[in-house]
């Protein structure tokens, strides 16, 4: 890709991160439906967003989620994601351990994604968290970070010690199915959201933001929850 054509893909992909803002604004509640219209029988579906993101940024998803016929919840107490990932996970696993819920998948994206690996390394030791589906998530980091001084980034640069002890646990990549789209402009990564020994499925587009607002990427979040149930 050209330096011209990267170009775009920022312009364009910061075009979604602010409508994405936007829903935030407008959009403080999850609707009732995602709680009284899904499926008791199937898994309940747990949003983890990015950071500086509440659950209204993965609302196109959420919305394609709920109307398959799953029970979805998000988790006001992560706010906008700005606490360390330990301590979100920590969040996470309280409101789990709360909830009436049966099985559960998280969806979760960018930082959300490790939260949910944090998650199931630290806190799922019954199991009760069958899979995660993460979606642009820097799992080896993003030498972005090296460039926004700013702390809750911090964790996310390459090398990081929350990298490196997220990279020990493999053994529960089997159970993560990582969606990335072909351009990340915030995954400055020569893997990018590659995950060995999980299942990797990059979508035909660009942008870090963008990638969750297209059907393409609603179908493989639907398909990958289906092989995770």
């Amino acid at each position: 890709m050209s330096f011209k054509e990267k170009i775009g893909v920022w312009l364009v992909d910061y075009g979604y991160l602010l409508y994405g803002s936007l829903l935030g604004i407008f959009y403080r509640k999850p609707p009732r439906r995602y709680i009284t219209d899904g499926s008791k029988e199937k898994p309940h579906i747990i949003l983890i967003p990015g950071v500086f993101n509440t659950w209204a940024f993965m609302k196109f998803l959420a919305d394609e989620i709920s109307r398959a016929g799953y029970v979805v919840h998000t988790i006001p107490e992560l706010g906008y994601n700005t606490f360390d990932i330990s301590y979100s996970a920590r969040i996470v696993s309280e409101v789990i351990e709360k909830s009436d819920c049966g099985k559960i998948i998280l969806v979760a994206h960018s930082k959300g994604g490790l939260i949910g690996k944090y998650f199931l390394a630290h806190h799922n030791a019954n199991k009760r968290v069958s899979g995660m589906v993460s979606i642009a998530t820097p799992y080896c980091g993003s030498a972005l970070v090296k460039f926004l001084p700013i702390k809750a980034l911090r964790e996310l640069e390459p090398g990081s010690a929350l990298i490196l002890d997220l990279e020990k646990y493999k053994g529960v990549n089997g159970s993560i199915v990582s969606i990335f789209s072909e351009y990340d402009n915030h995954i400055w990564s020569k893997k990018g959201s590659l995950l060995e020994g999980a299942e990797n499925k990059q979508m035909t587009v660009d942008g870090h933001h963008r990638i969750l607002f297209i059907r393409e990427t609603a179908w493989a979040v639907l398909d990958s929850i289906k092989k995770l149930s």
